[in-house]
C-alpha cells in the first residue's frame, strides 16, 4: 500500500528576475458578490503560501495565481499563469531561495488531502493550466 501525502499538479522553476522591480504574484480572493478581487504581493526571499480547505468557496479563494516580472502594464511586461483545474481545497506555494530561484508548486492542500493506494490502482491529480505572455 502506498500512501500519497502531498501532490502538486504544477511546479516550474524561474530564474532570479532580471529587472530591478523583481517578481510580483496576484491572487484573486473574494466574497459573495465581491468575487475574484486582486490582490499584489511582491516576491522577495522566503516562501508565500495561497491556499483554501473549504474547497466549494471558489469566490473566497482562487487556485490561480499570475507572476509578473518587472513593471507590467495591460499592453507590456511578461506575465506567466497558473491555475488548478479543480474546486476542491487547494494550495499554490511560492518561494525564493537564496539565489533568486523561484519555484512555484499549486496542486491539492495537504492539510486535506491523503490517499492510499493498493496494489493495482492509480491516481491521477487534477489538470493545471500555465500560461506565458512576454511583449
Amino acid at each position: 500500500v502506498i500512501s500519497i501525502e502531498r501532490i502538486a499538479s504544477c511546479s516550474i522553476d524561474l530564474p532570479p528576475s532580471p529587472h530591478e522591480e523583481g517578481y510580483n504574484f496576484l491572487q484573486l480572493q473574494g466574497a459573495w458578490a465581491r468575487e475574484a478581487q486582486e490582490v499584489w504581493n511582491k516576491i522577495d526571499y522566503g516562501k508565500y503560501v495561497v491556499g483554501d480547505t473549504e474547497g466549494s468557496q471558489v469566490h473566497r479563494a482562487n487556485p490561480f495565481v499570475a507572476i509578473t516580472d518587472g513593471t507590467v502594464t495591460e499592453d507590456t511586461g511578461t506575465v506567466r499563469g497558473f491555475s488548478l483545474i479543480y474546486s476542491g481545497g487547494f494550495q499554490s506555494v511560492l518561494q525564493v531561495n537564496q539565489m533568486g530561484l523561484l519555484r512555484i508548486n499549486i496542486g491539492m492542500h495537504p492539510d486535506i488531502f491523503k490517499w492510499k493506494l493498493e496494489p493495482g490502482e492509480f491516481f491521477t491529480s487534477p489538470e493545471s493550466v500555465a500560461a506565458y505572455s512576454s511583449n
